[in-house]
């Protein structure tokens, strides 16, 4: 059997889009007030719990800022 011949011609629908944007940051708390006041959103206290990213949901689109701390109550996984 040839090469070709092994693949399907079967077309899969691909949506050319961005789904999450990670943007490094070194002060979680003081990022995220930053971007709410860009973006004229409220700062989510409850997204603010201690761990290591805040995220901003947008439709089709998530910005998340990650502070790269491990969380504090979590084992670390290999």
């Amino acid at each position: 059997m040839a090469n070709h011949e092994i693949y399907s011609t079967t077309k899969i629908p691909l949506v050319n889009r961005v789904a999450s944007v990670f943007v490094h940051v070194t002060d979680l708390r003081l990022s995220a007030e930053w971007y709410s006041r860009l973006l004229g959103l409220p700062v989510m206290e409850e997204r603010m719990n201690g761990g290591p990213v805040y995220w901003f949901d947008f439709e089709g689109t998530h910005l998340i800022l990650d502070s790269k701390k491990p969380c504090p109550n979590k084992s670390a996984v290999a």
